[in-house]
């Protein structure tokens, strides 16, 4: 969209820097005007009194020193639709005003009522028709109806917007027959905006036309504009019906082979290309790519074992065999083999061994007599046969049955054991084979059994009548039906039990967190709790309430020297401890009067009505302080005082 005002948002012209503000004459001030009798604008930097700009650096407010109206005149197309946009915000509280359109000296017709607080910005968007019977010239109008700050304190605007809709474009295009003809036509189609309209096309010698013919393939770029300027811009690409056809295609021949293309009898390897006409008249062209395949010819060197069969036919002799075929696409290729055959081997072998024997050739453990063969591949990688004639002795066995409690020691052996099971040792036989004694052990452990407790504070076992206060785990010794050890374990959680006391100084009312009670007298509360484990604890709240501070700020005063409220001072009850620091501006918002560690009822501290060490009209100003109890806690106050002459 386009807008119909200038300098929209306050940002044409510098007559301040952000946080400063300034009154400014109607003449100087670009675009606006106001009905105020003095011809002054009020003009804020971004930042000034605490408030930021909506948008840029500066906004106005309405109310300079008197209830105005800020208003510009401007050009309309009667009948066209535009919307108006604007940013609103309070100063002193919440501030009216009412928006008004309509032609220069009226009527004027309302657009609506705002009203905005102090806290943020308002931005508001309606629209407007403008009359087919009222003329082409206008005027916007922004006035005050009310202002919580009084009359000359109130209504800030900025970011002010009139805006039409851009022109919108459609488009009939025609393209070219070809690549090469000036046949192709753009037509422009305007459907929004105001007219007439300007047409400026990328080609200069197009003209001033909504239609560009006698047009060759190519990209357009045509800028339309309204009434009122607004303009769009658009690209069109023309593109020829028949673009030129290109074809490419492939072929592979032998060594010695040949192929005809067009006029021509081709041999080489190459690319070639040939043009025809299309039945439209445009050029086709057809490409072709030759290849030509040489004769091929392979060696391949084999080792094989035994024989080896190529091509349907077997061979069990070294040497050079040659198979010749057709390749690829028919050619000729020759493939040449040269052979190597290898031999086998056999070996025999006899072992004796007891009981067992791990066979070195195949790492297999054999348990019976017998033969055996293994295939292995010897150093020419062919394969090698091994065979083994085993026989295997059993070695003689003796079994021992025991039993004992807790550990057990086998003088056979000489070792202690202290788990079930079987033991084995060994020895010769006659034969030079194992002679195995077994120990078939069973070892009875000690039983046990565990008691988890929880208490609070304390607990008794009956078991070895002691009293325990700490969590732990507590054992006692039995004998069970085996005549081993029986132990017992008490797993104890000892809970602990909590008494405790808070002493607090409130001011006013203090709310307990522990009860979720807000307390008002001084005095001692208890509180009984009872924690996830079913143990009780005590709190106990010794609470002294102190009385809220009070502060006597005057809200006048006159500093004329005759001794009898000469100062601006501040005066408190005892629980107020000092004035850490006071303030004190003007209505503009300049700071003439700063105190730290102002002590409280002393009429000889304070501001005496002076700035710079000048005396101060008579007004009405701003306070700001801060005072500190004797809790520590520290407390704002605020408000107006009048200096009275």
């Amino acid at each position: 969209s386009c807008s119909f005002l200038c300098n929209y948002d306050f940002e044409e012209k510098e007559f301040i820097k952000p946080g400063q503000f300034a009154f400014v004459h109607q003449s100087l001030f670009p675009c606006w005007r106001t009905t105020a009798s003095d011809e002054k604008i009020e003009i804020w930097g971004s930042g000034f009194g605490g408030v930021p700009a909506f948008s840029g650096n500066y906004f106005i407010e309405l109310n300079a020193n008197m209830v105005s109206t800020l208003y510009q005149d401007f050009t309309a197309m009667p009948g066209s639709m535009a919307w108006v946009s604007f940013a609103h915000r309070g100063r002193a509280g919440t501030d009216v005003m009412s928006v008004e359109l309509g032609p220069v000296g009226g009527p004027y017709t309302l657009l609506g009522t705002y009203s905005a607080g102090n806290k943020a910005w308002e931005y508001h968007t309606l629209t407007f028709t403008f009359p087919q019977n009222k003329g082409t010239n206008y005027s916007l109008r922004f006035k005050s109806v009310s202002a919580a700050g009084g009359a000359t304190v109130g209504n800030f605007l900025d970011a002010i917007s009139i805006e039409l809709p851009r022109p919108a474009l459609t488009t009939n295009i025609l393209h070219p027959h070809c690549s090469m003809t000036h046949d192709g036509s753009i037509a422009i189609d305007v459907t929004s905006g105001s007219p007439p309209y300007n047409f400026t096309w990328s080609l200069p010698t197009l003209g001033d036309t909504s239609l560009a013919d006698g047009l060759r393939p190519g990209i357009y770029m045509v800028t339309v504009t309204d009434f009122f300027g607004c303009s769009v811009r658009d690209s069109i690409a023309l593109v020829p019906n028949d673009n030129p056809i290109t074809n490419f295609i492939s072929e592979t021949l032998c060594q010695g082979d040949s192929i005809v293309f067009g006029k021509m009898t081709i041999h080489e390897p190459g690319h070639y290309s040939d043009t025809l006409k299309s039945y439209q008249g445009c050029d086709s062209i057809v490409g072709l790519q030759v290849e030509v395949v040489q004769p091929t010819s392979f060696h391949e060197k084999l080792s094989v074992c035994g024989s080896f069969s190529w091509n349907g036919q077997i061979y069990h002799q070294s040497g050079t065999y040659m198979f010749q075929s057709q390749g690829y696409l028919g050619c000729d290729s020759i493939t040449y083999l040269d052979l190597t055959i290898h031999k086998t081997s056999i070996e025999y072998d006899t072992i004796q061994s007891c009981q067992s024997y791990t066979w070195p050739v195949t790492g297999e453990t054999l348990t019976e007599g017998g033969l055996y063969e293994a295939v292995l591949v010897n150093a020419e990688g062919c394969d090698s046969a091994i065979i083994l004639d085993l026989k295997i002795s059993n070695p003689d066995t003796l079994l021992i049955e025991a039993s004992a409690c807790d550990t057990y020691f086998w003088p056979a052996s000489g070792e202690t054991y202290t788990e079930d099971g079987r033991h084995m040792i060994i020895t010769q036989n006659y034969q030079g084979c194992d002679s195995i004694m077994i120990l078939d052990l069973d070892i009875n452990y000690p039983s046990g059994k565990v008691i988890e407790l929880e208490v609070c504070d304390k607990y008794k076992w009956t078991l070895d009548q002691n009293t325990y206060t700490h969590s732990g785990n507590y054992f006692y010794t039995l004998t069970n039906a085996a005549g081993c050890d029986s132990i017992i374990t008490l797993a104890l959680t000892v809970h602990p039990i909590y008494n405790k006391a808070d002493t607090i100084n409130a001011l006013g009312t203090y709310f307990w967190p522990a009860s979720g009670k807000t307390y008002t007298e001084s005095g001692t509360y208890p509180l009984y709790l009872s924690d996830d484990n079913g143990c009780d604890s005590i709190l106990i709240l010794h609470l002294d309430i102190l009385p809220r501070p009070t502060l006597y700020i005057p809200n006048a005063f006159s500093p004329d020297g005759d001794g009898i409220n000469d100062r601006f001072s501040v005066y408190t009850n005892p629980h107020v401890k000092k004035i850490n620091n006071i303030s004190i501006f003007d209505r503009w918002g300049n700071h003439v009067f700063y105190q730290e560690e102002m002590t409280p009822n002393n009429p000889t501290e304070g501001w005496d009505g002076t700035f710079k060490s000048k005396p101060m009209d008579p007004a009405v100003y701003v306070y700001y302080l801060e005072a500190e109890m004797f809790d520590g806690s520290q407390w704002p106050f605020k408000g107006e005082i009048h200096l009275v002459r």
